[in-house]
């Protein structure tokens, strides 16, 4: 593999409202954008943006150690959940440009329910679908439980048609 490069990019932007979050009114979100790059201007970007009372971690540190760990100086650490998630993210949509694929599998749906029920074996997962949809033919190989419903599309019907699809909407 080629080497790559990278940037680091500040950002601060105000919300139009105070958010509300543990107990806090906060009027901006901060954080960092890491961008990789190869030689080919192939790029990928992950976004590392630590919340004071959800993270460990404060901006300054998430910069300071995410600079060592670039220049090899430190090696990533798991009590950094937010700098983990920025480089993988960033390695992960630059896979997916190089390899030109999609960057959300298929199967997601089925990749977090499994991550959840490896995290919690007391969880009982179901999915909402309809006998029509690929959710039909895709969840029975999984082993996941599907709950059929009784939808329509909307776009395109009119008079009577339309009515019909709208009474079949879920409620």
């Amino acid at each position: 593999m080629e080497p790559l490069s990278w940037n680091i990019y500040r950002y601060r932007l105000p919300f139009t409202r105070p958010m509300r979050m543990l107990g806090r009114n906060l009027t901006f979100r901060e954080g960092l954008v890491l961008q990789i790059l190869d030689t080919q201007q192939k790029c990928g970007e992950g976004e590392i943006a630590p919340l004071e009372g959800v993270h460990q971690e404060n901006l300054e540190d998430a910069e300071r150690t995410l600079l060592s760990i670039l220049e090899g100086k430190e090696v990533l650490s798991p009590e950094f959940p937010s700098i983990r998630f920025g480089l993988e993210m960033a390695w992960n949509v630059y896979l997916a440009k190089f390899h030109h694929q999609k960057l959300i599998p298929k199967n997601i749906s089925a990749l977090l329910a499994n991550a959840l029920m490896r995290s919690d074996m007391d969880i009982e997962i179901t999915f909402a679908g309809t006998k029509q949809g690929i959710e039909s033919r895709v969840l029975p190989r999984t082993g996941f439980n599907l709950k059929t419903i009784l939808s329509s599309g909307l776009l395109g019907k009119k008079g009577l048609s339309r009515w019909i699809s709208w009474c079949k909407l879920p409620v």
